[in-house]
């Protein structure tokens, strides 16, 4: 059987299914009953059906990482829908329209990037402070000097790198005392 031939009949199952769930008493045998016929026909397992079925899945974003969730929510669903609950009194809810296995990617993924992020924005700050010199005048730099830990050296280093790629912007003293 082909991949189109079999995918029509998949959502004929997932079809038949909702109607079993959500008919009237009548419509739930008779949907039940060709359900059955199909799954037994076709050699269809009822677990392949939840990886068809699209439906909206609710997920909690904070509101700084929205973009990020966006571009993953993209990339998953070859550019599916994302959903803003703006009547919910949740303000970071979010609802995507997806498979189950696709909701279970994204916030995998999500999860993932969101930790990488988080890292390498910390990573930038520093650069940002140093690349600008955003330092008390009259600091003593012997003052309190203490050996970096080896991944805390990486971390400088990777800092004093990002710090090479930011743009040159000087700041303007504005008032003079």
């Amino acid at each position: 059987m082909s991949d189109n031939k079999r995918d029509k009949i998949l959502e004929l199952a997932i079809k038949l299914r909702d109607m079993v769930e959500l008919g009237t008493s009548e419509e739930k045998k008779v949907a039940l009953h060709k359900l059955q016929r199909i799954l037994a026909k076709y050699d269809i397992d009822e677990s392949e059906l939840d990886s068809k079925t699209v439906k909206l899945h609710p997920f909690n974003i904070q509101k700084n990482y929205v973009w990020l969730f966006n571009q993953i929510v993209f990339t998953v669903t070859d550019g599916g829908g994302l959903y803003k609950d703006k009547y919910s009194k949740k303000r970071n809810l979010y609802y995507v329209k997806c498979n189950y296995y696709q909701q279970v990617e994204i916030s995998a993924m999500f999860d993932f990037y969101k930790k990488i992020f988080d890292e390498q924005y910390e990573i930038l700050k520093v650069a940002f402070v140093n690349k600008h010199n955003l330092f008390p005048n009259n600091a003593d730099e012997d003052e309190g000097y203490k050996e970096l830990p080896k991944e805390e050296k990486e971390r400088v280093k990777q800092a004093v790198r990002m710090a090479e790629t930011l743009s040159d912007a000087s700041y303007r003293q504005q008032i003079e005392n």
